[in-house]
């Protein structure tokens, strides 16, 4: 995920404390949340929903795709409240999303999602602040 915004294009940046609240707020708090919200909160209903973790591992990775399934409902629901994402570029967060669960959905555990997530936020803080793909859209 690092790597795919850096392979993007830089925007104007910010500096001194101002880009230290930007890295604490938008990347790790809002990073955090969105992985919680979007990747964790669906696989975790969707676990405990069918109590998988007694199930055979045949039937945890089915459940594991089940999941995957929420996640992109979630993702997509989420992403087209931002009028910006109401068009073909609400496949590019479906995408991303599916990458960043990947750590939760293979080791059923919900860590690896929000800091996947939140590091991806801080990248784009870092490099591409004024991005509106990696970052909640802006409003001037």
């Amino acid at each position: 995920m690092i790597q795919t915004v850096l392979s993007g294009p830089k925007t104007e940046k910010f500096t001194a404390p101002y880009l230290a609240w930007l890295i604490f707020w938008r990347g790790l708090v809002y990073g955090a949340i969105d992985g919680l919200l979007l990747s964790v909160f669906p696989w975790i209903v969707t676990w405990r929903t069918f109590n998988v973790e007694r199930r055979p591992l045949e039937k945890k990775i089915a459940f594991g795709f089940l999941a995957w399934l929420f996640i992109l409902v979630f993702t997509t629901a989420y992403h087209l409240g931002y009028s910006d994402f109401r068009s073909k570029k609400i496949i590019q967060p479906n995408i991303g999303n599916s990458i960043m669960s990947v750590p939760t959905l293979v080791s059923a555990n919900p860590v690896g999602s929000p800091v996947t997530h939140a590091i991806m936020h801080i990248t784009a803080v870092i490099h591409s602040p004024k991005t509106e793909l990696f970052l909640p859209p802006h409003r001037e």
